[in-house]
């Protein structure tokens, strides 16, 4: 298993599409230094891109607090005595939408970073109600990713 971490600086911004879905434009990872101590070197976004592609939006709804909380999962470890995330238990993630493989995902500058943006990320608002009225209500939503890296080193007290 490849190591984990989130980058909790993103955004999104959302669009009713109506039939049941919501289109996020999702400010996903930037360069620079990001507050959990990372750093994702401008080079790595290109190569990247395809990573992004298939992969499940996740989110756990809170209703005591009318918010959703992050990166909700349990290591556990199998019958075989291999490791996995799990997530069905009662408040664990769930998927909630997709990046689809036709999403548009490109880098662009804001605020003077460079960005990994994904365009045309899907929300199935019909599945996850309290979760799209929120989204609609706030009009835009701080956001987390999680990442799956390859590679990486240190650089004083940044990785």
């Amino acid at each position: 298993m490849n190591r984990k971490f989130s980058i909790p600086v993103s955004d999104i911004d959302v669009t009713n599409l109506g039939n049941h879905f919501l289109k996020l434009r999702i400010y996903a990872i930037s360069d620079g230094e990001n507050r959990n101590g990372s750093e994702f070197l401008l080079e790595s976004f290109e190569p990247s891109i395809p990573s992004f592609y298939n992969k499940p939006i996740l989110a756990y709804f809170n209703k005591h607090i009318d918010d959703v909380e992050e990166h909700n999962s349990r290591l556990r470890m199998d019958a075989k005595g291999e490791l996995f995330e799990d997530f069905q238990y009662e408040g664990g993630e769930k998927p909630v939408g997709v990046i689809p493989e036709s999403a548009n995902i490109e880098i662009a500058e804001r605020d003077g970073k460079h960005w990994i943006v994904i365009n045309d990320g899907i929300i199935w608002s019909n599945y996850s109600k309290q979760l799209s009225d929120l989204i609609m209500r706030k009009g835009k939503k701080k956001v987390s990713v999680e990442v799956e890296f390859l590679d990486s080193f240190m650089d004083g007290e940044v990785e």
